[in-house]
């Protein structure tokens, strides 16, 4: 009789572990900033286009069946901002391109690392070509 409600204990408890597991998050946030001179950020870039990741670039833990899992071709919102979730640990690079109401062309770049259930947030600065 005891040996049975151990046993049960012991099923009941590896169950609710299990279904404990949940898998890990890679957040990340860019941030788009005009600037003059590449160190004093100015107004946010609304509409920039951004690229996340690299083609030559895997995660840590190897290359993937499908390389979208690593790489966004995106646009910010109206405050500058994107914010994505990654469902791998990796080093990415994010390059911004934008051009204003005059035509002039603006660019920056950085690098960001996911980390694992947390927001990783990445500020670029934008300045002329």
């Amino acid at each position: 009789m005891k040996k049975g409600i151990v046993i049960m204990v012991c099923l009941t408890m590896v169950f609710f572990f299990i279904r404990c597991y949940k898998e890990p998050t890679y957040e990340v946030l860019v941030k788009c900033y005009y600037s003059v001179n590449g160190v004093e950020k100015g107004d946010p870039v609304p509409w920039c286009r951004i690229d996340i990741g690299d083609e030559n670039r895997v995660s840590p833990l190897g290359n993937f069946a499908d390389p979208n899992q690593l790489r966004k071709e995106v646009f910010t919102d109206a405050n500058g901002q994107y914010k994505t979730t990654f469902r791998y640990e990796a080093l990415l690079d994010v390059r911004a391109e934008a051009v204003d109401i005059d035509s002039i062309k603006y660019f920056g770049r950085g690098e960001v690392k996911l980390i694992p259930n947390e927001v990783a947030t990445l500020e670029i600065l934008l300045v002329k070509e």
